[in-house]
């Protein structure tokens, strides 16, 4: 099972989408009822129902992506550990092969508040989540399999 790592502002922002699209569904439900009494004309009101009902269909199983991310999802507050690479955390890292020292700030599965912050479920930081600084991971990236070393993880956790 995929856990989906929030910060707490985040998660307050994607229930509020959820909410939206909530709303957004009975609207268009309702509006399939309304074409059956709109017009005398039965192209344009099959035209209407076919979209209203195709666009319903699109918004309700989005809606069932996103409940299963909030059944699954993890909150992470500010107590969590502060030398573990989580989201609202900036990683130092080397690249083993290069010895180069590369820096990533890790953000919420689905960011919203973070800006430059790559979410969680990237690559590399979803390889780097967890991981204290002395820790090593691997990551493949196209053909390539880079080795990675934590150096540095630091608290980066928004004031929003």
């Amino acid at each position: 099972m995929n856990r989906y790592y929030f910060l707490a502002q985040d998660y307050r922002y994607f229930e509020r989408r959820l909410d939206e699209i909530e709303r957004m569904i009975r609207e268009l439900s309702e509006k399939d009822g309304d074409t059956s009494r709109s017009t005398n004309d039965p192209y344009y009101e099959n035209f209407l129902y076919t979209e209203h009902s195709r666009s319903q269909f699109k918004w309700c199983r989005r809606l069932l992506e996103l409940l299963h991310i909030r059944d699954n999802a993890k909150i992470i507050s500010r107590e969590e550990p502060d030398n573990l690479v989580l989201p609202g955390k900036r990683a130092t890292y080397r690249l083993e092969k290069t010895k180069s020292l590369r820096s990533l700030l890790v953000g919420s599965y689905l960011n919203f508040t973070m800006e430059q912050a790559v979410a969680c479920s990237h690559p590399v930081a979803g390889k780097l989540l967890g991981k204290k600084p002395g820790e090593t991971c691997t990551v493949k990236i196209q053909d390539e399999t880079i080795r990675l070393c934590i150096v540095e993880v630091k608290s980066a956790y928004p004031t929003v």
